[in-house]
């Protein structure tokens, strides 16, 4: 049986006042992947500064559960999974660095992480980016087309609706913290929630079918 990796870039999320000597190509990343199979993500953080730069980072805040096994790497070298903070390579001007977190996790579960980026020579200088990462049971090979999600991001007024649905589906609503806080079994087509009924800011919303499965990121403000 193949496994399929699916990496999903999402619209970017506004976590702190942008840098300005760099940009990042997203400041949120979900990467999901079978059980017991590692996957990268990575975001790139492009040199705007006119001359070269000199990024540094530290790990601001993670959820990892005892089901992963997870290393960094960036434009210099790798790093354990124990490690808070670390120094890139000199990147020249125009050119690009990066983050990857490399995950695997040997049950279902879900992790975390937020870095913190910095200008080395201008702390002041940063932005923030987040990976998610999803250890799925099955292949993870649905159309991202196929299922849509809406309105995202929501106020706590509105309702989400969730369209084209495949028959005998399970949709199921996790929270940030990897909780699942609502299921419903046999779904298909259209099927709605009140936003009022999820935690302010980042859910998740997963449908199942058999070995197929898809998760969509949605924010509640």
């Amino acid at each position: 049986m193949k496994n399929y990796i699916v990496v999903t870039i999402f619209s970017s999320i506004v976590l702190s006042v942008s840098a300005q000597s760099f940009s990042v190509s997203s400041e949120s990343l979900l990467t999901a992947a079978p059980v017991n199979n590692y996957v990268t993500g990575e975001i790139d953080m492009t040199n705007n500064s006119g001359g070269d730069l000199y990024l540094a980072w530290e790990v601001i805040n993670r959820t990892i559960p005892a089901s992963f096994d997870y290393s960094y790497c960036d434009f210099n070298t790798c790093y354990p999974g124990t490690s808070n903070s670390g120094s890139m390579a000199v990147i020249p001007d125009g050119q690009n660095g990066f983050i990857k977190v490399n995950a695997m996790s040997t049950a279902e579960a879900w992790g975390y992480w937020q870095f913190r980026v910095y200008n080395a020579n201008d702390p002041a200088d940063a932005d923030t980016i987040e990976f998610w990462f999803n250890g799925m049971l099955g292949n993870q090979n649905i159309d991202l087309s196929d299922i849509s999600v809406y309105p995202n991001p929501a106020t706590a007024n509105d309702v989400i609706t969730i369209d084209n649905i495949p028959q005998q589906s399970s949709l199921i609503v996790i929270n940030a913290l990897g909780q699942v806080i609502m299921r419903e079994e046999n779904v298909s087509g259209t099927k709605t929630i009140a936003s009022s009924k999820l935690p302010r800011g980042v859910n998740f919303i997963k449908v199942q079918n058999g070995k197929e499965s898809l998760t969509r990121k949605v924010i509640v403000r």
